[in-house]
């Protein structure tokens, strides 16, 4: 059954969130019968067509219709600051998809529009639906009355964005980003970055989390070793400064000894993988010591924690969040099975990869060697630009 979250009255489209008359005849986007609005407590909100309905509409262009309109309809509207876009660091960053392979590190990051926004000086006023910039047609344009500072919005269901498009916007230099949505019901789509033209704002945030990576790695590394180098030489140029700074970092990555990346001194600071029930609120948080099964006298399970201090709530709920947010990282496994019936196959358990972390130490270093390495290659290069304008 196709679920709508858009439907048109007349020639205005609405969202399932807006209506609530029902003497007003409202029909499918794509096909044009006539469609009921669906709302109840227990059902969700949603437009649908009629029991012998003919749309063969795909679910493909109807997630492509619902994405752009959402995301229109949020920027349009007092939301914006709410507007996020999920993508992973690896994806935008050889240093870091190097380290994904092998340690455990944060991967997953939020964008918020408004940051980029933000950083870029202006906020648009309208979401406007399939806007022509020059000789092609972008999926949702953002700008202000006046059509300045605009930025373009693509989204990618079953086609990216071509590559004669891409090159127009950044040869003209006109920001824009490709999403990849995902609906959850007819009122929530969340979305993935895939690609983007940003100059400028995702370099920063880039260098900012390669730098902090680099740190959680190398966790010898001190701010007071470059003050002593400035206090040594306060005469030497900002240049040979970096230069011997990275030299001696080098070397003190080098010469200290393994200890182990199960030591937890390498994990302070560390980030983890979160996974919450959709949208719970978070009051407090402890540290689990330990966990309980257990069965009401109705015969129902349950969970808890810490002696029974905590019970576990929408367990299912919990371990979606879990297991998406698992299945982005690594491949994981799922067994098939069952107890006494075995005629029906169940997922009765899976099998989530875990790296062996003391394997993976002197690797760790070599990459974060070989960062500093390339770290001092450009100060050298730099340095030689400059040694060499000077001579002539």
């Amino acid at each position: 059954m196709i679920k709508l979250s858009y439907a048109y009255n007349g020639s205005k489209l609405h969202h399932i969130t807006e209506v609530s008359d029902r003497n007003k005849v409202y029909t499918c986007p794509f096909c044009k019968e006539k469609v009921w609005f669906r709302k109840g407590e227990n059902r969700e909100h949603h437009f649908a067509h009629e029991a012998h309905s003919n749309c063969s509409t795909s679910p493909e262009t109807i997630l492509h219709f619902h994405a752009k309109h959402y995301l229109a309809d949020l920027i349009s509207g007092s939301s914006t600051l709410n507007v996020e876009f999920q993508f992973l660091w690896s994806d935008h960053s050889k240093v870091l998809k190097d380290l994904s392979e092998m340690i455990p590190i944060q991967n997953e990051g939020t964008m918020r529009l408004f940051d980029i926004l933000e950083y870029y000086g202006y906020f648009p006023e309208i979401g406007e639906i399939e806007r022509k910039v020059g000789p092609y047609i972008v999926d949702v344009f953002a700008a202000n009355e006046e059509l300045q500072n605009s930025i373009c919005f693509e989204i990618f269901v079953s086609h990216q964005i071509e590559p004669e498009k891409r090159a127009y916007f950044i040869e003209h230099q006109i920001p824009f980003i490709e999403l990849i949505p995902k609906q959850f019901s007819t009122t929530h789509i969340e979305f993935t970055l895939h690609d983007y033209y940003l100059p400028g704002f995702f370099d920063e945030k880039i260098n900012q989390m390669e730098s902090n990576v680099l740190k959680y790695l190398f966790h010898t590394y001190k701010q007071e070793l470059h003050v002593q180098l400035i206090q040594e030489d306060s005469i030497l140029p900002e240049l040979h400064l970096k230069k011997r700074a990275v030299q001696a970092l080098r070397k003190e990555l080098l010469d200290q000894p393994e200890i182990g990346m199960n030591n937890q001194k390498v994990f302070e600071g560390a980030h983890y993988l979160m996974c919450q029930a959709h949208n719970a609120v978070i009051k407090n948080e402890v540290t689990v010591k330990n966990i309980r099964y257990g069965k009401s006298k109705a015969g129902k399970p349950f969970l808890t924690i810490n002696d029974g201090s905590y019970y576990v709530a929408a367990e299912t709920n919990i371990f979606y969040d879990l297991l998406n947010k698992m299945m982005r990282r690594a491949e994981v496994t799922a067994y098939i099975g069952g107890w006494n019936d075995l005629s029906r196959d169940q997922i009765i358990g899976f099998d989530f990869p875990i790296p062996n972390l003391d394997k993976i130490e002197k690797a760790a270093k070599r990459v974060v060697d070989q960062t500093l390495s390339e770290f001092e290659f450009k100060i050298e290069k730099r340095l030689r630009q400059i040694e060499s304008n000077e001579v002539k």
